[in-house]
């Protein structure tokens, strides 16, 4: 009786902490490929690019917030987003919310297409919400 008191205890020690250990992958840099809910929450640590003829896309349901309040940073998007979440699953890009208006430090999504390009369709999203941003979306 006394062991499996103890086992109960191991097991429920080991899924505690499974449960609250969870890794985190951080944003940063050139990125592409796909932002997958069961991987959300994603932390922004630095300005994020996604390069052209590169694509992005974003699943429902999916938390990116900023973590550093003392520096600028902005996700700059030269290639494909796509981020369509759902009315249940919202997308969200959140940040540290300051005292003050002056003092916001994440820009939001800066959208940038080249004279050259004429296609409409590389940068799609609905269903996503932006807080604490300087701009929100800007094209």
């Amino acid at each position: 009786m006394r062991y499996r008191n103890l086992l109960l205890v191991l097991m429920f020690a080991l899924c505690w902490q499974s449960a609250v250990a969870q890794i985190y992958t951080e944003l940063y840099g050139h990125i592409s490929d796909t932002l997958k809910v069961e991987d959300s929450p994603f932390p922004v640590i630095d300005t994020i690019i996604i390069p052209q003829g590169e694509v992005l896309l974003i699943e429902p349901g999916v938390e990116v917030f900023v973590t550093d309040v003392n520096q600028q940073l902005y996700f700059w998007i030269y290639g494909n987003l796509i981020a369509d979440g759902t009315p249940n699953s919202l997308i969200s890009f959140k940040a540290f919310q300051p005292e003050s208006p002056e003092d916001i430090t994440w820009s939001g999504l800066f959208y940038y297409r080249p004279q050259t390009n004429t296609d409409t369709t590389d940068f799609q999203f609905s269903y996503l919400s932006i807080e604490n941003s300087a701009f929100g979306v800007r094209v």
